[in-house]
């Protein structure tokens, strides 16, 4: 862990977030974003925040569940509007930091099967 050089591993993650963003370019109702500072920590790290705005035809409780109970299994971190009381209905993140080199390409193809 400490042989790691943190500024590659950040390019990587930027990467792998603004590679999952593009992917959902273009689809009615997604409104797809990189984003840091956002609540989750390290603050330092770049993650793909995708809002579902009305017109989209799924709920996120939708997504969420489809995505999880899909193949392979992807879980996603839905969005805290008020930290452990409100959540968000509209928004949640993906998160590179829990991907393994090769899982980006995956997850960004579900989510865009799920949310086409």
């Amino acid at each position: 862990f400490l042989a790691k050089d943190e500024n590659e591993e950040l390019r990587e993650w930027d990467r792998v977030a603004d590679l999952i963003v593009q992917s959902l370019s273009g689809l009615k109702g997604v409104k797809a974003e990189v984003r840091k500072d956002q609540g989750a920590a390290p603050a330092i790290v770049s993650r793909a925040y995708i809002n579902l705005d009305g017109s989209h035809s799924k709920t996120i409780d939708q997504v969420i569940e489809e995505l999880k109970n899909g193949e392979p299994s992807i879980s996603v971190n839905r969005i805290a509007m008020v930290p452990f009381v409100h959540e968000s209905k509209t928004e949640f993140r993906v998160d590179p930091m829990t991907l393994v080199p090769g899982e980006e390409e995956i997850v960004a193809r579900r989510l865009r099967e799920t949310l086409s």
